[in-house]
């Protein structure tokens, strides 16, 4: 058994971040929940749900008692507030008396241009010189190559030579014995090297004008060990995320690898926001989570060889396990015992559902890019999401009226057959309906199994009600469209005595809308809409009867176009009050053609109709391949699974909980004790995690749907007719 640590954090105030006063939880924690995914095991009918976080804190200070004045949350607990929740991994355990490290072969040279190193350090010991990194050669001081060394006084020195000249920089922070410190260092090959530490300023600039050749060298790249003229200098202590990349990191990217103490693994870079363009140049990532022996580049091949035995010991908070929002804080009183508090959080897509939304019309566009714009719309970061393109393009999508946020995603989802959801680091996410075919997950990345002996093992299994997603009849609408001649579309119906009026300085805000009633039943929304002009469009008059004087040239006319509204905000810039005598909206209306349904079916005793077909896809060829993709697939029964097991039983098992997510893959063996007769791949779709801090205890659940129904046929790796069939793309 190993014992979970947890960081349980919210950003009380919205500005100071994670690391102000009072923002860590975890020593009141006595019992958590979390949870995200689809609201059912089934890719076809399940789908993605906020997510949510309950947690017990002990509350005998009073601290989570929002009304009590003494309180420091007095007026602070509103939904806008972010909770946080990450779990310590592990790292790699260097002992300098057994001359522990790792060495990847002669690999990582810096050959020409910039380049970064980077790491995390909790140091044991400060009693001799240790190497961190080393590129250099063993014999002499002052030949080629690179390395980053510990010294005695707690500071970092970095060290380069061109063969003929060391130059070195120094950190000025000095590193305390048992600390974590995540360290940065940069080269720009036109002057400067610098370290960074825990995301600060620089330090220790210098010049290295004479290293701006090239630095390959034929000794193997060390983690953990260096040696200088000779001299070994071993390691002590632990690292983690280790990395080398072929570019000069900026500060948002330092910023975002640090994470406000809580450090990020290979999984997290490479998102869309902060982390975006951490690959483009990466050489090499270690997150030396491993429980011994080698240690893997998650980047490449630069596999990092275990010389004496490198063990492991606990490590940064680097998993992310859930991030969301604060719904609810209620204090629990107790009269004679423990005074509790229950800490209640929605996942960013129930946040995001606060918001009702109208949506601009647009044409030929992918799915993502619709995802991408409801999320605009909604106030959601571009920094917050991942989205995938997108298979179908949409022939025309837009948000009639005002409708939640999560129902307008649900509308996209259906209509790529891909999955809306949220990640465990508090993204939302958009997967595309070839999503799983891609790396790396079209691979089982665990075995779980009900043998005796398993190192992955579950405690409990349930077969779920696969009949939830069985069907025989998959029928869906196909719409199009026409576009209408120029028109006037809408007419303010206030005149005469009755015209608005708007006071000197003011602003008012008017709708069109349309259609009207006496529109043509077929019209449905508006393609275009045309920008207002003076005196054609709108009027304003000292009199309401259209007579004094004209101040249309006072007014400025702002204009927010949606797919069958505008809003049109005036507002008046004349000394005095004025009267809107004319106010219309053109535009070119949009007529829905007459209706077609495609419709697939299986023979059955007792048929079912699939209940919830896609509003959007845009041809009759298109309908039928989805409806045929469906049909061969959802006609016969498929396995859904639930399974639970104590993640915090090995190493190992807490390593998978913490690192698998919704849409990964795994292999799920019950044809043992169980009995059930499946050994078959499976993916991920829900996912909960419960943790009692007395107990010291894990549990984690994963819903499981069967991944040979959502396998496509792929070029070059499957066999047509044996393996998987051809996709609906």
């Amino acid at each position: 058994m190993v014992t979970p640590k947890y960081k349980l954090r919210v950003d009380w105030d919205g500005s100071s971040g994670f690391n102000q006063t009072g923002a860590e939880l975890s020593s009141r924690l006595l019992a958590l929940e979390c949870w995200h995914g689809r609201d059912f095991a089934s890719n076809l009918v399940g789908k993605g749900v906020a997510g949510g976080l309950v947690a017990t804190l002990n509350n005998n200070s009073g601290d989570y008692s929002s009304f009590n004045t003494g309180s420091p949350l007095t007026g602070n607990v509103k939904p806008d507030k972010e909770i946080r929740l990450t779990v310590h991994g592990r790292a790699a355990q260097f002992t300098i008396a057994n001359s522990e490290y790792f060495t990847g072969g002669d690999v990582l040279d810096v050959t020409t241009g910039d380049f970064s190193l980077f790491g995390w350090l909790y140091i044991d010991s400060l009693a001799t010189v240790q190497g961190i990194v080393n590129k250099r050669d063993r014999a002499s001081a002052t030949n080629l190559g690179y390395a980053v060394e510990l010294q005695t006084d707690g500071t970092l020195d970095f060290l380069i030579s061109d063969g003929t000249s060391v130059t070195t920089i120094s950190s000025t922070t000095v590193f305390s014995t048992g600390t974590w410190y995540f360290w940065v260092l940069t080269a720009d090959r036109d002057g400067n090297a610098q370290f960074y530490i825990n995301a600060g300023a620089a330090e220790g600039a210098a010049s290295i004008v004479s290293q701006n050749g090239t630095l390959a060298n034929a000794i193997a790249f060390t983690v953990g060990a260096g040696n200088s003229s000779g001299v070994d200098r071993f390691f002590g202590g632990r690292m983690v995320s280790v990395g080398h990349t072929g570019k000069l990191l900026s500060s948002t990217e330092r910023t975002f690898l640090y994470r406000d103490t809580d450090g990020v693994r290979y999984r997290d870079i490479g998102l869309t926001g902060d982390g975006s363009a951490l690959k483009t140049s990466l050489n090499a990532w270690y997150d030396l989570q491993e429980a011994s022996g080698n240690r893997a580049d998650s980047e490449n091949s630069n596999t990092l060889t275990d010389t004496n035995t490198v063990t492991d010991a606990e490590g940064i908070a680097n998993y992310s396990l859930w991030r969301g929002f604060i719904q609810e804080l209620e204090p629990i009183p107790s009269i004679s015992g423990l005074n509790t508090a229950r800490l209640v959080g929605v996942g960013p897509l129930g946040q995001v559902n606060l918001n009702k939304l109208r949506l601009a019309m647009a044409t030929s566009e992918l799915t993502g890019t619709a995802v991408g714009r409801v999320l605009t719309e909604s106030g959601w970061s571009t920094n917050q999401r991942t989205i995938d393109a997108g298979k179908t393009t949409l022939a025309r999508f837009w948000l009639e009226n005002e409708i939640r946020t999560l129902s307008a995603l649900r509308r996209l989802e259906r209509t790529e057959t891909g999955y809306i959801g949220e990640s465990k680091d508090g993204r939302i996410v958009f997967e595309d309906r070839r999503h799983r075919q891609l790396a790396p997950y079209n691979t089982s990345q665990a075995s779980f199994s009900d043998a005796s002996a398993a190192a992955l093992a579950y405690s409990e299994i349930r077969q779920l009600d696969s009949r939830q997603q069985l069907f025989h009849i998959f029928t869906l609408p196909v719409h199009t469209f026409t576009v209408g001649a120029l028109a006037t579309l809408w007419t303010l119906n206030s005149s005469g005595a009755s015209s608005p009026s708007i006071p000197a300085g003011e602003t008012r805000i008017f709708w069109a809308e349309y259609p009207v009633p006496d529109s043509a039943n077929q019209d449905i929304g508006v393609d275009a809409w045309t920008t207002l002009v003076e005196n054609t469009d709108y009027e304003a008059n000292s009199k309401a009867d259209g007579t004094g004087d004209d101040h249309s040239g006072d007014l400025t006319v702002t204009l927010t176009k949606f797919g069958n509204a505008m809003k049109i905000s005036i507002a008046n810039g004349a000394a005095v009050d004025v009267f809107i005598t004319l106010l219309q909206a053109r535009g070119t209306p949009l007529t829905r053609d007459d209706p077609a349904r495609v419709t697939v079916e299986t023979a059955a005793t007792h048929p079912r109709t699939f209940p919830d077909p896609p509003e959007y896809v845009p041809n009759i060829a298109e309908a039928f391949d989805w409806a045929n993709w469906h049909n061969a697939v959802f006609a016969q029964v498929q396995p859904l699974e639930e399974i639970r097991f104590l993640a915090n039983r090995t190493t190992g098992m807490l390593a998978e909980a913490l690192d698998l997510t919704i849409s990964d893959r795994i292999t799920l063996v019950a044809n043992n004790d169980t009995g059930l007769g499946i050994n078959r791949d499976m993916y991920i779709e829900s996912e909960r995690h419960i943790m009692d801090a007395k107990l010291g205890t894990m549990w984690t659940t994963w819903q499981l749907s069967d991944a040979e129904s959502q396998d496509a046929w792929t070029l070059g790796t499957s066999k047509l007719g044996t393996e998987t069939r051809l996709a609906y793309t």
